[in-house]
């Protein structure tokens, strides 16, 4: 039985999977048909599809249409077919490469850029390959971009110019399979002038080290001279109609004229010391609009990347400063706390070593033996009548009036607790000891006689 069952599988029919249209290149969300051919038995029923190892989904026909996915990259379909008889399926296909390609970006261009109203424009949008593709056209107007119409030729035509026409333009594609769109392209500018004269010059940037040519054209045609301006000042005057510098260097910066018979100047090798508003004029027909030529630096590329280098750089640098800075003001606040710290300590240690000093004090003057030494000794006493007479509160009182006044040490009634703008007091009893001192020792005083 299991020999039966592998040999089943051994000779099952294979399945063969292959694009049908339309030819590559694919794009993203282009649709693609797909067939699944079995070559052993006709009464296939159903199609299983895979992309990768994902089914998809399941079909009775024999082709299918798929959309491609919206991201660019190299996909694999695989395909089966099932019946209700033996086989009952075949063996998936060989994968089919289908490889989906990013939108190109269209180059747009003009010709001409500047023309006098009633001539032609045209307008030329590429994109490679150029099969497949319906084109856009936009024009900007009070803020944003308009759909002037879809066409399925790559050029858009201006038969007689207006003012109205003059403006902002760009294209894109759109894929006639899937309509998708390609990114939008670059912008171009066309200059509808209502005057006679018109400065014909490079509409994208010079390269430094390549030849500058403008020509001063006339609404009607004729071979009359025409006088050049670079930023307002007439150029060099020629009886040619050309000027030519073989090699430029730095020594060649400055301001040129031109007074040409044919109405063209051309510098054959332009340097970023051109770079500037120009402008053509003749007596007889007038002066064009200044035109503005810029002149980009050869090997722009890495000098553009050298230039980001320095401001990534420069960017990097500030931050570490920032960061100096911070970690500099943290250390100087922490300082600063911790002096404060230290500093509001100290003033409770003076607090509690005067309290201290206070309750000692205090115990001395409830000290009996202590009082009466100090009753004993003069030249205390002394200092204790010079203390008292002095201090505001004194802790001493006479006993009477004499010569030499005697005293007694006395509990005070209140005791500072704290030093600051108001003393806070305690109040403190005084002992039953020193009443009854007080009292014998108004005994034995004698009243003089009056």
């Amino acid at each position: 039985m299991e020999l039966s069952t592998l040999g089943l599988l051994l000779y099952l029919p294979t399945a063969a999977a292959a694009v049908v249209s339309p030819q590559p290149p694919f794009y993203p969300g282009d649709t693609v048909t797909l067939s699944c051919d079995v070559a052993e038995h006709t009464d296939w029923d159903q199609y299983y599809w895979y992309r990768g190892s994902d089914n998809m989904y399941t079909t009775n026909r024999q082709s299918t249409t798929i959309y491609l996915p919206d991201q660019a990259g190299q996909y694999h379909y695989t395909c089966k077919g099932t019946r209700g008889k033996r086989p009952l399926t075949s063996q998936r296909s060989t994968p089919v490469p289908v490889s989906v390609r990013a939108f190109p970006k269209p180059e747009l261009t003009v010709q001409p850029s500047h023309v006098f109203s009633g001539e032609t424009v045209t307008l030329t949008c590429a994109i490679q390959p150029s099969s497949g593709w319906t084109y856009a056209w936009y024009k900007h107007m009070r803020y944003r971009w308009l759909l002037l119409k879809a066409s399925e030729t790559n050029t858009y035509t201006i038969s007689r110019a207006t003012m109205s026409e003059q403006g902002e333009y760009k294209c894109s594609g759109v894929r006639e399979s899937s309509w998708t769109s390609a990114p939008q392209s670059n912008t171009v500018q066309i200059t509808v002038e209502d005057g006679d004269v018109i400065l014909e010059s490079p509409v994208h940037p010079v390269t430094e080290g390549d030849p500058l040519t403008l020509r001063c054209r006339y609404r009607y045609p004729s071979n009359i001279s025409a006088d050049f301006y670079k930023n307002g000042t007439l150029l060099q005057t020629s009886t040619t109609g050309e000027m030519s510098i073989p090699a430029v260097s730095r020594a060649h910066e400055g301001l040129y004229k031109q007074t040409s018979t044919t109405g063209e100047m051309t510098i054959p090798a332009v340097s970023r010391s051109h770079e500037g508003l120009y402008k053509c004029s003749n007596p007889e027909r007038g002066e064009s609009q200044e035109s503005w030529v810029t002149v980009r630096v050869s090997g722009s590329g890495s000098s553009e990347l050298v230039e980001g280098v320095g401001v990534v750089i420069r960017l990097l640098i500030a931050f570490a400063l920032v960061i100096f800075l911070a970690i500099l003001l943290y250390h100087s606040y922490k300082v600063k706390g911790s002096s404060t710290v230290e500093r509001k300590l100290d003033q409770q240690m003076q607090t509690t070593n005067q309290s201290s000093d206070l309750d000692q004090t205090t115990n001395q003057s409830r000290d009996p033996d202590q009082r009466t030494n100090q009753s004993s000794d003069p030249d205390q006493r002394n200092q204790i009548q010079s203390a008292g007479r002095e201090g505001t509160q004194s802790e001493y009182m006479p006993l009477q009036n004499r010569s030499t006044d005697d005293y007694d040490t006395l509990t005070p009634l209140y005791m500072p607790l704290q030093k600051g703008t108001t003393d806070v007091y305690e109040t403190i009893k005084p002992s039953k000891d020193s009443q009854e001192d007080c009292e014998e020792g108004y005994d034995d005083v004698d009243l003089p006689d009056i």
